[in-house]
């Protein structure tokens, strides 16, 4: 089955960006942690995953999945939080120049 008949199967360009996201985020942690072990680390991370979703992003599938299980409950709920305030708001007065319209001056 192709990627575009099955939606759960992301596109090869979907893969490649969502490699280069992670392999951004990877390689900012690890220079923002300064000079460490654990900073070389995550940054050897990141410069791999983003020579790997730009060579071959069909190899991040799992990733992706995996990212995807963990974020969709989130961002359920953020939406879910977003649509609740939205619907809480008052309702919005009408401008001054529609009042003055009304009145007939």
């Amino acid at each position: 089955m192709a990627a575009r008949e099955n939606p759960q199967q992301p596109t090869n360009r979907t893969l490649r960006l969502c490699g280069w996201t992670v392999a951004g985020a990877l390689a900012l942690s690890g220079n923002l942690l300064g000079p460490s072990p654990a900073a070389l680390w995550l940054e050897l991370a990141g410069a791999a995953l983003f020579a790997i979703g730009t060579v071959r992003p069909s190899a991040l599938r799992p990733i992706y999945t995996g990212l995807m299980c963990c974020l969709r409950p989130i961002l359920w709920l953020a939406g879910w939080f977003a649509k609740a305030s939205r619907d809480r708001r008052p309702p919005a007065s009408p401008s001054r120049r529609g009042q003055v319209a009304n009145t007939g001056t």
